[in-house]
């Protein structure tokens, strides 16, 4: 494991060189709006098969 996260955190530091904090900051604040939304339907849904999960969680989209 730690020879994993050696090379995880080497992929993080490839993955946002460069980026700017405030845009960093926007994208974690998008991607923290989208798991708080998503999480209870993924609970809900976890042991459905993906075609009727699809479905089920785009039933409400018009």
């Amino acid at each position: 494991m730690t020879e994993y996260y050696k090379i995880s955190g080497k992929v993080v530091e490839m993955t946002f060189k460069g980026i700017d904090d405030d845009i960093l900051t926007d994208c974690y604040e998008m991607l923290k709006y989208c798991e708080q939304r998503n999480s209870a339907v993924a609970i809900e849904l976890k042991n459905k098969p993906f075609d009727q999960m699809y479905e089920l969680a785009m039933a409400d989209k018009a």
